[in-house]
């Protein structure tokens, strides 16, 4: 279930996923506010099937969410002005413990280590239906919830 008085960062996955359910989502972001980063959308508009990044993009407008910047700046990843400039090492960690995860298998490991890494200095939960991510956040005392929970009981506590 989702708490009252907490801040949540969906991952990309929940804008692609939500289109199927963009209306429990919908109702989560009015009742609890909801963050990205650049990286969520930019992904989103790395969509190469047209269609699908006009869905996508309406998903992301229709969910409201608060835009905030990443935790560190990485180099062909990040923006100016987006990105906050840390000092890298708890991206660097969780990038590393994805590769390890998945074996170097998916190339958006930085984007996903970028939006971990804020979501826990953040403070915040971070929404996703990846299991690894999940994994790599929870082992660096990050706050997880799956998607499909949050999609199956998006009522509040």
């Amino acid at each position: 279930m989702l708490e009252e008085n907490e801040d949540y960062e969906p991952d990309y996955n929940c804008y692609y996923k939500s289109l199927r359910y963009i209306l429990p989502l919908r109702a989560a972001s009015l009742i609890l506010p909801l963050f990205a980063t650049h990286v969520q959308l930019d992904e989103i508009e790395n969509t190469p099937d047209e269609k699908r990044k006009c869905e996508l993009i309406g998903s992301f407008q229709e969910i409201k969410p608060i835009v905030q910047p990443t935790g560190s700046f990485v180099f062909g990843a990040s923006q100016f002005g987006s990105a906050r400039l840390g000092n890298g090492e708890l991206f660097s960690l969780i990038e590393s413990a994805l590769d390890n995860l998945n074996k170097n298998k998916k190339s958006n490991n930085h984007l996903d280590a970028l939006i971990a890494e804020t979501s826990i200095l953040e403070g915040m939960t971070l929404i996703t239906a990846d299991q690894d991510l999940i994994s790599v956040v929870n082992s660096f005392n990050g706050q997880t919830a799956n998607l499909r929970d949050v999609l199956n009981n998006n009522e509040c506590k």
